[in-house]
């Protein structure tokens, strides 16, 4: 055996992620003690709040911002990402000209750019307008009411966590992402399961 005779040659697999839009990710790498956190924006309610909590526990997470906040408080959307978060569009369809107006709008004021789109069920047309636009298709865990409580229960290794700007949520926040730091497991935006 000579060592100086090995050649190593680095590959690049030919099914990753960076181009299956026609796929859904449902969970995280399950094998790595990471979680990613949703919350869906209809309405500027409680989001005060909830960037108060998430900047006390030092935790960044991954917004799905409606077209109605996106067209009438663009100011809100920049405060969301100024404090370290990730912002998606929020919508029905994601049509190529509504994703290339949001899309401009994010460029305008983070020089960043969407890269999901979120299917609270698996939906193959919606899945197909998603792979048209070259964004991902993100499945997560439904909206959870009782989230301390669902968390002691059902964390674990690689969930994305679905929740939405509601008094029940903001006040069960700060106490679930303690439990969730406390049991190990980093808290991550979606767009690193892209690096």
């Amino acid at each position: 055996f000579n060592k100086n005779l090995l050649v190593f040659k680095e590959t690049i697999p030919e099914n990753n992620i960076n181009n299956r839009y026609d796929k859904y990710i449902i969970s995280l790498n399950k094998e790595k003690d990471n979680i990613s956190i949703i919350i869906e924006l209809y309405n500027i309610n409680y989001i005060e709040q909830i960037l108060s909590i998430l900047n006390k526990n030092n935790v960044n997470v991954t917004f799905f911002v409606s077209k109605d906040i996106f067209d009438n408080n663009l100011n809100i959307v920049k405060q969301i990402i100024d404090n370290g978060n990730e912002v998606e569009l929020l919508s029905d369809n994601y049509t190529i000209y509504e994703v290339n107006k949001y899309n401009s709008l994010i460029k305008m004021i983070s020089n960043n750019k969407l890269l999901f789109c979120m299917n609270k069920e698996k939906n193959n047309e919606l899945l197909k307008s998603c792979e048209t636009t070259k964004l991902y298709s993100i499945v997560p865990k439904q909206n959870i009411n009782n989230l301390y409580s669902y968390m002691k229960n059902n964390l674990e290794n690689g969930m994305i966590i679905l929740l939405s700007n509601k008094k029940i949520i903001v006040n069960e926040l700060s106490s679930t992402l303690s439990y969730i730091k406390q049991k190990g497991k980093n808290l991550i935006l979606l767009k690193s399961i892209l690096e």
